[in-house]
């Protein structure tokens, strides 16, 4: 990680400053904390463009978008708060690693297939290998959400563990052409989870 960012003092900081490059912010003003995109419930916040389900999912949230007391105790009660407070981007990145780890690992009967399952797996995706690591896999779900990333492994097992992307021959921008890039560029970036993976 970069000394002198915020992301240095926090858990993960390389692959923090790896979804900064990916989301283009990192060389925006102010390192990109203060960026915003699109609008409504499709909204974008800060140098690691988090959008409301991943904030809800990580407590910073509620239901309705409105932000709730853990993102009050950072200082933040608008998006215009959390755009202007660098440290509270990177708490709240914290909690969404760790949303992000508990969703991935949720098992069946909740969900037909666990995500951490796949991880140590290789395969050959369209510009080249693969192999599955808990930050390539992170950062897909934080890129394209978990519903999205569930699909592209439904139809990565069906296939007999080979990229719809290849198999399908997909073309142009779709939820599975960009969630491959993820978890290729991302593959090698070390990882050390922030919540205790669940036994069994």
């Amino acid at each position: 990680a970069q000394a002198g960012k915020p992301s240095a003092g926090y858990p993960n900081s390389d692959l923090r400053e790896e979804f900064a490059k990916a989301e283009k912010s990192d060389d925006k003003p102010n390192s990109g904390y203060g960026e915003k995109n699109g609008s409504g419930e499709g909204v974008a916040l800060g140098r690691y463009q988090l959008r409301k389900p991943i904030l809800k999912a990580a407590g910073w949230q509620d239901a309705d978008g409105n932000w709730t007391a853990k993102a009050k105790e950072a200082g933040v009660e608008s998006d215009a708060e959390f755009l202007r407070n660098p440290q509270a981007q990177e708490q709240a990145m914290s909690d969404v690693m760790a949303a992000i780890e508990r969703q991935a690992d949720v098992k069946p009967p909740n969900r037909k297939f666990s995500l951490s399952e796949f991880i140590g797996e290789e395969f050959v995706g369209k510009e080249g290998g693969i192999k599955i690591t808990e930050a390539g896999l992170y950062g897909a779900i934080h890129r394209q959400g978990e519903t999205a990333v569930r699909d592209y492994f439904a139809k990565y097992r069906a296939l007999g563990n080979q990229s719809p992307v290849v198999k399908r021959g997909i073309g142009g921008i779709t939820p599975d052409s960009a969630i491959e890039p993820r978890l290729r560029e991302l593959q090698g970036v070390p990882y050390k989870r922030i919540t205790p993976p669940k036994p069994g």
